[in-house]
């Protein structure tokens, strides 16, 4: 992951892993030129898997070059930097939100309101990612696999990424259990 400040782009930040664990963070102050490790301590380490090369990913926030955000499987908050991040929510952290997270967004005029999408859905923050709601409940998912009842087709079946296998008999929309 490699993010570049919005604020003062001569900041960048760097999450970087091995192709299977994590490995460090840094953060350059000279557009690139020169890196610092940051996270001496690994805390970001407790909030990742094997597979973060698929989804490790640094944010700023847009106003705040201080506050920085990891995206892995757990999400993560520093506010000095990346020297530490007392902020997990996942592995290790309270579970308000749903792990494997893939995107984060900012409201452009405000931006401490954050949108993070995750394989659960989507969260909502008004206070720069200290605490998250659900919206309402929107009727989506990530499907792996779907399959349907060759004797039966309105039977379909989908397994879920993370969440379970679902199933509905009749074919309808709202009806899936």
């Amino acid at each position: 992951g490699l993010y570049v400040s919005q604020s003062d782009p001569s900041i960048v930040y760097a999450l970087y892993n091995d192709g299977g664990y994590y490995s460090g963070f840094y953060r350059s102050t000279d557009f690139g030129e020169s890196w610092t490790q940051k996270d001496l301590g690994f805390e970001i380490g407790n909030g990742t898997s094997s597979f973060s090369w698929y989804f490790g990913q640094v944010r700023v926030h847009p106003t705040n070059p201080d506050m920085v955000y990891v995206l892995d499987v757990s999400f993560m908050r520093s506010t000095n930097s990346g020297n530490n991040f007392p902020l997990i929510y996942g592995y290790g952290g309270p579970s308000q939100l749903h792990v494997d997270h893939h995107a984060l967004a900012f409201k452009p005029d405000d931006p401490n309101y954050l949108i993070s999408g995750n394989d659960g859905g989507i969260n909502i923050s008004t206070d720069a990612g200290q605490t998250w709601s659900l919206p309402k409940y929107l009727p989506i998912t990530q499907f792996y696999e779907i399959g349907l009842d060759q004797t039966n087709p309105q039977r379909l079946y989908g397994g879920t990424q993370d969440n379970n296998t679902v199933r509905t008999q009749t074919g309808n929309l709202d009806d899936w259990e």
